[in-house]
């Protein structure tokens, strides 16, 4: 079950979150994470917790960072997954869930598409049965 976490939620998990951020997205900066985290108290930046519970036992499964943005382009609401990172491997239905709630919140702030750059090519089945797509992103460092 994916879970968004309010503010003061965040400031109590913060080093969980922290780890996750700097676990997906090595190249990020202490000042990144500063900035990262006063976005995330701000709700410019939203946090959600993939939990599993079992006999009234929570267990964290993974982080989730999102961020909406306007596309430049076509002028429109976009939600992007800025951060996905899990403490084990996850069935597909499990993320299928997750996203399945994403997109629901991205409707809520009226958003046309979600968006997110991962490397992993089991997504392509996933984003099939959902009904998107799955592209590749290029990355070039300069």
């Amino acid at each position: 079950m994916l879970v968004k976490l309010l503010p003061n939620q965040i400031s109590e998990r913060w080093d969980l979150i922290k780890f996750a951020i700097q676990e997906s997205t090595p190249e990020i900066t202490e000042y990144g994470i500063v900035v990262i985290l006063e976005n995330l108290l701000c709700d410019i930046m939203q946090c959600w917790l993939e939990v599993e519970e079992h006999n009234g036992t929570i267990k964290l499964l993974g982080v989730v960072v999102t961020s909406v943005y306007v596309d430049s382009f076509f002028q429109q609401n976009v939600l992007r997954i800025c951060v996905l990172y899990t403490y084990t491997d996850l069935p597909m239905h499990i993320w299928g869930a997750s996203l399945e709630s994403l997109r629901n919140y991205a409707r809520g702030r009226e958003c046309y598409k979600i968006e997110a750059f991962t490397d992993r090519a089991e997504f392509d089945a996933l984003m099939k049965h959902l009904g998107g797509k799955f592209t590749y992103h290029l990355s070039l460092e300069v």
